[in-house]
């Protein structure tokens, strides 16, 4: 066999390689789905893994379509870069403190007798 086609061959293989795990390996951590185009910012809970402080802006369009992970219905992210949590983990850390600190009233009905 002639040496360059050997080497055509032995590139070819190779490039086909790197094409089919650029292309073709879209998994993505649990709780999250591969988008191949998707044109919307995702909600995020939080401005950083320490969950102080509140992302304050609402979900963008954006101008070109971006692929990536995305989290599935009902989840949003937590923070940049972080997992997917369920909606109603996104709550404000220090309103559920205060909540959980007022006090109980057992057997109260709102009716004296």
């Amino acid at each position: 066999m002639d040496c360059r086609l050997l080497f055509f061959y032995t590139f070819l293989l190779y490039f086909v390689k790197i094409i089919r795990c650029v292309t073709l390996k879209k998994e993505c951590p649990g709780g999250e789905v591969h988008k191949s185009c998707a044109f919307r910012t995702e909600y995020t809970c939080w401005t950083s893994r320490d969950r102080v402080q509140r992302v304050q802006d609402i979900p963008r369009r954006l101008s070109h379509c971006q692929s990536g992970c995305y989290c599935k219905a009902g989840l949003v992210r937590e923070y940049p870069a972080g997992p997917c949590i369920a909606a109603a983990g996104c709550r404000d850390r220090k309103i559920e403190a205060f909540l959980k600190n007022l006090p109980t009233f057992d057997g109260y009905t709102g009716f004296e007798t």
